[in-house]
């Protein structure tokens, strides 16, 4: 689908938000044929800093209505909504959306499924380690999770190194408090293999708040990041995202279900 101006023009954001006044700007595009302009709104943040209003979502709709053109041609288009911020969140949006246009090949994603204590598990391994752990009620819906998480790649269900490397998530699952030896492939930003770092470090039997984790990254204003990094993780178990809880203790969502977050710290604490 070709981009459009008019595309670009519905990303502008409402004029008129109570307590905000936008200040909308108009970017040519000199890259990208056909591009007329690129348009972004800043506000004042509590802080007196810029946030950038286009988000990584709005990003990413405009680099997928852009597939067909030139990879150079996206990146430009997606880097001149976020040039003009540079504050810590639209640095990590901004990468974020970048993530999406490294890889310009296609990648080849083997899986298997089956059984565990917390129901149905598919662990997909890449050339470099394993990528996904997904855990589930059905298998074949976890399947389906796998191919929109990899797009880009040649997803086929195996039966050597997949299952070979199931029955060590299986055995990770059934003991978190072990040591992970499955080798890791986690796809993200920069600041999500930050996140997932640290969250590796947070002890089995111990749980940390996303704003321990912002700290302990020297980030302490980007809590909701660290949220959003450990809703990224398609890493169950192996990246400990279940470790992770509100201020005070109380148990969040989590990806795969807070009753399974709920037991899997209960078997850590036993």
């Amino acid at each position: 689908m070709a981009i459009t101006k008019t595309a670009i023009r519905r990303m502008a954001p409402p004029e008129n938000r109570e307590h905000e006044q936008p200040t909308q700007r108009a970017m040519k595009c000199e890259t990208v044929p056909g591009i007329v302009d690129c348009w972004y709104s800043c506000r004042d943040a509590p802080s007196g800093s810029a946030r950038h209003e286009v988000n990584s979502s709005r990003s990413g709709t405009l680099w997928r209505q852009g597939i067909g053109r030139p990879i150079a041609e996206r990146t430009s288009l997606v880097s001149c909504l976020h040039s003009t911020c540079s504050t810590p969140k639209c640095a990590f949006r901004m990468e974020r959306t970048m993530s999406m246009i490294n890889d310009t090949g296609r990648d080849t994603i083997r899986y298997a499924t089956g059984r565990c204590w917390l129901g149905g598990i598919l662990v997909a391994s890449s050339a470099s380690g394993v990528c996904a752990i997904l855990l589930g009620d059905d298998t074949d819906a976890l399947a389906r999770d796998l191919r929109q998480r990899f797009l880009d790649a040649d997803v086929i269900e195996d039966d050597g190194d997949a299952v070979r490397h199931l029955a060590d998530a299986i055995d990770l699952v059934e003991a978190p408090t072990r040591p992970v030896v499955l080798p890791l492939d986690p796809r993200g930003t920069a600041f999500q293999q930050r996140v997932w770092e640290a969250l590796r470090e947070i002890p089995a039997g111990s749980t940390a708040s996303y704003g321990d984790v912002a700290r302990r990254l020297g980030e302490p204003r980007m809590a909701r990041e660290v949220a959003e990094a450990c809703a990224a993780n398609a890493l169950a178990v192996a990246i400990p995202c279940h470790r992770v809880v509100k201020t005070g203790g109380a148990i969040s969502g989590y990806r795969w279900g807070v009753r399974r977050k709920r037991a899997l710290l209960q078997r850590e604490a036993a």
